[in-house]
């Protein structure tokens, strides 16, 4: 194990902060939105926060916690406030609570504040009479429901919620809800909607607030790791070797402190505990101790054991007892691994993806037990359907998993740049490891057979004149010379509805027209069936391929009722269809699809719910513009357009 000897501090966090500067992976926006809880004191014309004179706290308390996220993110993290919005009413508790009048009541009253805080406002830890008045007893119930989160989160409006307020408050720290939540600091909340948290940002515990944030990424941790040993408790895990050290999973590794090994090794540590600390909260400890933080900072995914003699001087150089807490909570987020790819077991080496997502996977299930394939012969379509914690199920083809893929038998097929190679005859088996979760297929390679030669010395390119392209057996009644190629495909590969049959293929297409050919395409993809909903929620069309459409998310109506099957579509219409094609079929989307915007000369004409996804299709090649750099967004498509781009999706994520 190699070992760093004392260097300077200074030094020592230059050479660390030299190494976030490099650190770079996609950015990931959390939507925030923030629900002031400052009921207004009618007897004094104030709210409680004026009252107490910290009105212009509540905002520094957000802009902290975004700050320090962005800041300890390396600026992959891109918080976003997407709505502020004032909760007007004292806590509602769960249990009743004492009133001055001698009552009981299940919210406070004017009276009943004012006479908590009749010796003005101290702070969290002192207000002891605050602290403990209903206690954990949130009504998180009558929070949500007075605000409608559930609906509005199955509407995809945020991704957290953050209450933020004056005392008494008196939540949990962070409570997950959803219909796969789990403990994160407090208690899951079941709810039918996707997991979200509530975090709550206390005016009167500034310097601790990025504290609720870090025991919810503790739990999040624990749970996508799938187990950990109790870093809280003294000498749960000693290390007398390497070899110990290398059985923790990085989660675990990354939690070491010497008070959790008995003073054997020091990691990171938790979010009460720095490598030295001697009891919660000792994140002042003047005692040297070998910590590997440095490795993290400096070397990771590439671990190799460095470390140094640390003590407080590395979180919290000045030694200020008032910053420390947030000065640890900042640093220990920066250590947390933040750069592109993935381990060996599959856990991505940017842990903010699970801190924004709060998902992961618990199981993975090959679509085909077994492929079969020739000497020489590439595939790339091999897929697997992956469950996450949340219920969310998605097709992954491994295409998209370089890092992720294995061959036992690299002499039978060989995997690289996203395409099984048959090599040799014989049997081997595929396996990719995703968050610790594994699947196999087995490949069985055969020996090439030789092709027959092609005695036709027919001159193709003089195939298809004019007369042909009208009169020869075909779906289409009259097509473009330059579609041919791709209809033929498009005919081979059954993407052609039967919506479309004899129809002239240079007219325009409808949204009927291309809804249907959009299952087409969806089914070929993905070699599933589309399902058709038992509710039509159109009073214009019964359609079924239609109604598949609307199912898979491809297609909406034109109003709450109505899909206006006739109408013709447009190309900024066609763009976002086919991308919700491509995201219902699992498909990767990289980030890296959109760091590039066309300008195009009409941009203007582009509306805003389209913008992505015309950029993500001309990044992609699959829709291109006009002369004159003309999107033409408004402008309508033809049949044989249409099945144009049918046959690029298909080729560029199938085959």
């Amino acid at each position: 194990m190699k070992k760093f000897k004392i260097i300077p501090i200074l030094m020592m966090i230059m050479t660390f902060s030299s190494s976030i500067v490099f650190a770079k992976v996609d950015t990931e926006e959390l939507r925030v939105l923030v629900i002031e809880q400052n009921p207004m004191l009618l007897s004094v014309g104030k709210t409680a926060a004026e009252q107490l004179g910290q009105d212009d706290e509540i905002d520094l308390v957000v802009d902290e916690m975004i700050e320090d996220i962005e800041y300890s993110s390396h600026g992959n993290v891109d918080v976003e406030i997407v709505g502020w919005e004032l909760f007007d009413e004292f806590v509602t508790s769960k249990i009743p609570m004492e009133l001055v009048n001698g009552q009981r009541a299940y919210t406070l009253d004017e009276e009943t504040w004012f006479d908590y805080m009749k010796n003005g406002w101290r702070t969290y830890w002192v207000n002891k009479d605050v602290i403990e008045l209903g206690q954990y007893q949130y009504d998180y119930d009558h929070l949500i429901d007075s605000f409608d989160l559930i609906e509005r989160k199955n509407n995809d409006e945020f991704d957290q919620v953050w209450l933020v307020g004056v005392d008494p408050l008196n939540p949990y720290e962070t409570v997950m809800v959803g219909d796969s939540a789990y403990w994160v600091n407090g208690p899951a909340i079941e709810k039918d909607c996707e997991n979200f948290v509530i975090m709550t940002l206390y005016v009167s515990r500034r310097d601790a607030n990025f504290e609720c944030f870090g025991h919810m990424a503790e739990n999040v941790m624990r749970k996508v790791f799938g187990r950990s040993y109790d870093s809280y408790e003294p000498d749960t895990m000693i290390i007398n070797d390497k070899d110990n050290l290398e059985s923790l999973n990085l989660w675990e590794r990354f939690c070491l402190t010497t008070y959790s090994t008995g003073g054997t090794y020091a990691s990171v540590g938790n979010i009460h505990f720095s490598p030295n600390s001697e009891a919660d909260y000792d994140w002042l400890n003047e005692d040297y101790v070998e910590s590997d933080w440095i490795d993290w900072a400096q070397n990771y995914p590439n671990l190799t054991g460095e470390t140094i003699l640390t003590n407080y001087e590395a979180w919290c150089p000045t030694g200020n007892k008032n910053t420390v807490c947030r000065d640890h909570h900042r640093w220990w987020f920066s250590l947390f691994p933040h750069v592109e790819g993935y381990t060996e077991d599959g856990y991505s080496n940017n842990w903010w993806d699970y801190l924004v997502t709060l998902d992961f996977v618990v199981d993975i299930e090959p679509v085909d037990d077994v492929i079969e394939l020739e000497q020489d012969e590439k595939i790339s379509n091999i897929a697997f359907n992956v469950t996450y914690n949340s219920g969310k199920i998605e097709k992954i083809r491994i295409k998209n998993l370089d890092e992720n893929v294995v061959i036992s038998n690299e002499k039978i097929a060989s995997f690289k740049n996203g395409k099984l190679v048959g090599k040799k005859e014989g049997t081997t088996y595929l396996e990719i490891m995703l968050d610790g979760e594994s699947a196999k297929v087995k490949i069985k390679v055969y020996e090439a057979e030789d092709e027959e030669e092609y005695e036709d010395e027919e001159n193709y390119d003089d195939y298809y004149d004019d007369e042909v392209i009208n009169n020869q057996d075909n779906t289409w009644s009259n097509a473009s010379e330059w579609a041919i190629t791709e209809l033929t495909t498009a005919k081979e590969k059954s993407l052609i509805p039967k919506i479309l049959d004899e129809r002239d293929f240079t007219e325009k297409i409808t949204r009927e027209e291309f809804a249907s050919a959009m299952v087409s395409l969806y089914e070929s993809l993905n070699g599933l069936t589309a399902e058709v909903p038992s509710y039509n929620p159109f009073i214009d069309t019964n359609n079924k391929e239609v109604l598949k459409a609307y199912k898979l998310g491809i297609t909406n109506g034109t109003s709450t009722n109505t899909f206006s099957p006739d109408d013709n579509i447009t190309r900024q219409e066609i763009a976002t269809m086919l991308m919700r094609l491509i995201e219902a079929s699992g498909v990767y989307i990289s980030e890296n699809d959109f760091m590039i915007h066309i300008i195009y000369n009409d941009n203007e004409d582009i509306a805003d719910w389209a913008s992505r996804s015309i950029v993500y299709m001309s990044n992609r090649g699959i829709i291109k513009g006009f002369p004159s750099n003309l999107f033409a967004p408004l402008e309508n498509a033809s049949i044989e357009e249409a099945m144009a781009l049918s046959v690029r999706i298909l080729c560029e994520f199938k085959y």
